[in-house]
Formats: C-alpha cells, sequence, structure tokens
C-alpha cells in the first residue's frame, strides 16, 4: 500500500507491471494488526495511515535509512515499535537486500529489478554522497540475481515534458543566485499552474541542469504554495 500519492516513473511502472499493490481507499484499517513501514519511520510521512499507526493494537515494524530527528521522541509510536532497523546507507532497498542475503531467499528476475529501481533511485544511481559502500554490495547482489537494466533505465529516465520546460524557464526567469561560503545557492518562484508532474523531481531537474548546490522554490500550485527545497 502506497500512504500517500507517488512519483511518476513509479506510477508509470505500477501501471505496466502488476505487484500486487492494495489501493489506499480499497484498504480496510479496522482489520490491520501489523504496520511494517518503509523509507519512513515518523507517523507525519503516513498521511491517511498516520492513525493506524497511533491505534496501540496495531503493532509497527520499521525499516529505513533516514536518520531520526528531533521529531521522533513523540510518544506512543516510539514505545510500540516492536522492530526498528534504521541504518546509515543510501537506500532502504540495501537493508532489505541485506536480510535477503542473510536468509539465503531466493529472488526471481522481476524482484530482482524491482529491488535495483529503489535501489539506483534513492543513490541516484550509486552516485549521491550517501551511496555507501553497503549499497554497492546491494547492487552487485541484484545483478547477480538477474536484474534487467534496461526495465531500470527505461523506468528512472526522466522525460522533459514542454509543461516541465515551461515550468523550469518561470523559475529561472524569476530566480536569484546567492554565493554563501563557496556555495551557490537559487531562490525562485513561479505561479505556473499546468505542470502536473511531480514538483520535487522538477526542483531537482532545475538543481542539476543549472548546477546549483542548494535550490529553495515556492510554487503556487493548485490554490496552495508548496515550497521545496534541495541542497547537495
Amino acid at each position: 500500500v502506497l500512504s500517500g500519492g507517488a512519483q511518476e516513473q513509479v506510477r508509470a511502472f505500477l501501471a505496466m507491471h502488476d505487484l500486487d499493490m492494495t489501493p489506499l481507499k480499497d484498504l480496510d484499517r479496522s482489520k490491520i494488526t501489523r504496520l511494517i513501514l518503509m523509507d519512513a519511520h515518523h507517523p507525519d510521512r503516513l498521511g491517511p495511515l498516520k492513525d493506524v499507526c497511533r491505534n496501540p493494537s496495531v503493532t509497527v515494524h520499521v525499516y529505513d535509512h533516514h536518520p531520526p530527528s528531533s521529531q521522533d521522541g513523540d510518544g506512543s509510536l516510539d514505545v510500540r515499535v516492536e522492530q526498528r532497523i534504521i541504518e546509515p546507507v543510501g537506500a532502504t532497498t540495501t537493508i532489505l537486500v541485506e536480510r535477503l542475503k542473510v536468509q539465503n531467499a531466493a529472488v526471481t528476475q522481476f524482484e530482482a529489478t524491482v529491488l535495483a529501481l529503489g535501489l539506483y533511485e534513492e543513490t541516484g544511481s550509486l552516485a549521491y554522497a550517501t551511496t555507501t559502500p553497503r549499497d554497492l554490495e546491494a547492487a552487485a547482489f541484484v545483478l547477480a540475481a538477474g536484474d534487467d537494466l534496461n526495465v531500470v533505465t527505461d523506468t528512472l529516465r526522466r522525460h522533459l515534458s514542454p509543461e516541465l520546460v515551461a515550468l523550469l524557464n518561470d523559475l529561472l526567469s524569476s530566480s536569484e543566485t546567492y554565493y554563501l561560503e563557496g556555495r551557490k545557492v537559487l531562490l525562485a518562484a513561479s505561479a505556473y499552474d499546468r505542470y502536473r508532474g511531480n514538483l520535487s523531481e522538477a526542483i531537482e531537474r532545475l538543481a542539476e541542469i543549472e548546477g546549483y548546490d542548494t535550490i529553495v522554490a515556492a510554487c503556487a500550485m493548485q490554490e496552495k504554495v508548496q515550497i521545496i527545497a534541495r541542497s547537495r
């Protein structure tokens, strides 16, 4: 179950491949007895499933690579977590792969491809500064298991749609660049409202194109303002 929306590439992949995902609207939350959180460990990240997470009759397992924050001291969830695995790796997928290796679990080619998608997406194809040797070992495991790198490449390739180009141009035309302690920082704003893709991905693309170390962008879209920051 996805607790919220998904990135464009994820939506496209799920439209073509059956992963037995349950739509959130079809989920009977009253029947949930165990909640296994992937790539998130704070209730505020769970959208409609936040109340389930707070239910004392539901056990909680956590698999994540995001470091704990000051918010994590909040209450009952912290006490009730039955199993918590938070590791300093580049991708949560790496944690899963390591457990599969310990258990000598068989992995199909399709499963290896799905694991590779998560691994390469979260580590920037193993190029982000947060990538660790453990992530590379996980990549070697799924490759040996037969992951289809053509599918991975096709799925993760980000195409520049006309709407995205228009949004990027609008952001750049209203932007201001600052140099702070040797870092190139961009502040930008836009009221372009025809872009329907993932806004955070658009901001990341802007950082790649212009070579900025940090971007803070405010976008007025669909009667609300979203503020997104990205930093290397």
